[in-house]
């Protein structure tokens, strides 16, 4: 029987991939630094120590593994030579298959650090499969945006009124289980959107309605979020990444939708306010 390898395994889609996998009979090995805090639910998930800075930690979380969900650190530049040794460790365990989330858009420029992954990952023969995910939904449940609308009675974005087709981290981990358990799948990439688009307004006056209070967007000045990311303690690289990235969202560079997921799925997509039905305590 086949051993995945989920790297995350504590993030938005990690954390729902191992139990996917999981209910499918399917060993999995929840990567994570601190493995003794880690509490599995499940006889068939273990927890392994694994730090993608620490060349140390490769073999033994490998070891046994046939399958590998791989993201790479978030915000981060120079993620490629991050990468690039683990993903060498893979191919020298003899790694059968690499699904790999980066982010969507990443495939218009090379230049972009994820697309660099996925070219690392292209270059090592490895088999592969890419997820491209869109914005997620539960960026708005995160204890700092979800509290500051708690707080506020709002939240601020230098997003102007570009749409975005937010999307499910439980929609992206159903469609990762796809791809590490299907075939056909090997050498492609899927951007990942929902069916539907909505700007900031729009996402607002959902929360307004499910929640039965007052919940505002307010767009502000490129310079206004790089300097609250800052006063967050967030480093600069990260708060000039997140500020060029709601710079393309006021672009309307987010806002296409594809049918990768519904196809990948055969389902339609979570919408926003099926979203915020269910997850309306995070904004109360």
């Amino acid at each position: 029987m086949s051993k995945v390898l989920v790297i995350g395994s504590t993030g938005k889609v990690g954390s729902r991939l191992i139990h996917l996998l999981a209910n499918e009979n399917i060993n999995v090995a929840a990567a994570t630094r601190n493995p003794d805090k880690f509490t599995a639910e499940s006889d068939f998930i273990s927890a392994v120590k694994f730090d993608i800075e620490d060349q140390s930690t490769y073999s033994a979380a490998l070891d046994g593994i046939d399958k590998v969900f791989l993201i790479s650190p978030p915000l981060r530049p120079d993620s490629r030579q991050i990468s690039e040794p683990f993903i060498e460790a893979m191919k020298n365990a003899n790694i059968s298959k690499v699904v790999y989330m980066s982010a969507s858009g990443v495939n218009y420029s090379d230049d972009n650090p994820l697309r660099q992954v996925e070219i690392a990952i292209e270059e090592s023969g490895l088999s592969y499969s890419f997820l491209r995910p869109n914005f997620f939904m539960e960026n708005f449940t995160t204890p700092a945006f979800g509290g500051l609308i708690k707080q506020m009675g709002g939240f601020f974005l230098n997003a102007g009124d570009g749409k975005t087709a937010f999307l499910s981290a439980d929609d992206i981990a159903a469609s990762a289980l796809k791809l590490l358990t299907e075939d056909g799948h090997d050498g492609k990439g899927y951007t990942l959107t929902s069916s539907e688009t909505l700007d900031h307004t729009e996402v607002a006056k959902i929360m307004s309605e499910v929640t039965g209070k007052t919940i505002t967007y307010t767009a502000i000045p490129d310079e206004a979020m790089l300097k609250g990311f800052m006063d967050s303690g967030m480093p600069e690289p990260a708060a000039n990444y997140m500020t060029e990235l709601y710079k393309m969202v006021k672009q309307g560079l987010f806002a296409q939708t594809f049918d990768d997921m519904a196809e990948l799925l055969g389902r339609k997509t979570v919408t926003f306010r099926e979203f915020a039905e269910k997850n309306k305590e995070a904004w109360m």
